[in-house]
């Protein structure tokens, strides 16, 4: 039984946390206790006592998966920052957690669209990179439009018992945020949320909606924010970590 546990320790392992893959290697050894670490690389490391099965290890990573994820966002802020977008084929490009590869092709008809892991750019502008980021941008703006109307539809129902009133919601541009809501009752969404998991933008419309009753980041508004989303820091976890590539790219 031994043996075969050893022969583990040549290969990586993965775990599945909502849209995000943990990957880590595992070395046996003889202790009491399971330990996990990451690496500024962003790398996962395991050490498990040699008689505990695979199964318990990676129900062990899973678990810890929101601080694996929180420490590997730390760690990339010191990471080599993406370089700018050239948009042209071959670029991966994210759209609601994944990863999509770039593919620019020459057609009299200009339009954006998914296929097979591939998102395709037809235009007849093909080695213009200005026109190929303009048709991009766009269609990002179109999903989100109609992403985000479908977050609110969903979380709405979260809110039926504070008798809150349906919000307005635009899309602007921010820096440094995410969301915003304005005192009138207006709340404002970042488009690039459209390229996080549909669980990061219903944990943004949610955080944003909670303020239409609490105004500040209070104890009182982390309470509601628990009641209304319970795993809203897990959610947070995984918006911070799959969206830090996008952030550090000047794209």
């Amino acid at each position: 039984m031994k043996n075969d546990l050893l022969k583990t320790t040549s290969k990586l392992h993965k775990v599945n946390f909502g849209s995000e893959i943990i990957s880590f290697s595992l070395e046996f050894r003889q202790r009491k206790s399971l330990a996990i670490s990451v690496h500024p690389d962003l790398t996962v490391a395991v050490i498990a006592p040699e008689d505990q099965p695979l199964s318990k290890i990676s129900a062990k990573v899973k678990k810890r998966a929101p601080w694996i994820l929180r420490q590997k966002h730390y760690f990339s802020k010191f990471l080599p920052k993406q370089p700018p977008r050239k948009f042209i084929s071959g670029e991966t490009h994210k759209y609601l957690g994944r990863h999509y590869r770039l593919k620019v092709i020459s057609s009299k008809n200009e339009h954006v669209s998914l296929k097979r892991g591939f998102l395709i750019v037809s235009t007849q502008e093909r080695s213009n990179p200005k026109a190929v980021h303009r048709l991009l941008s766009g269609w990002y703006r179109e999903q989100a439009e109609r992403h985000f109307q479908e977050s609110l539809d969903r979380t709405l129902k979260l809110f039926r018992k504070l008798n809150i009133e349906i919000p307005n919601i635009r899309i602007k541009k921010m820096a440094k945020r995410w969301g915003s809501c304005t005192a009138n009752g207006i709340i404002y969404l970042n488009p690039d949320l459209i390229k996080a998991p549909k669980k990061c933008i219903d944990y943004v419309m949610v955080h944003e909606m909670c303020h239409l009753k609490i105004r500040n980041h209070s104890a009182g508004y982390y309470r509601l924010l628990k009641r209304v989303m319970p795993d809203w820091e897990e959610r947070k976890t995984t918006l911070e970590f799959s969206t830090a590539e996008e952030r550090g790219s000047n794209g």
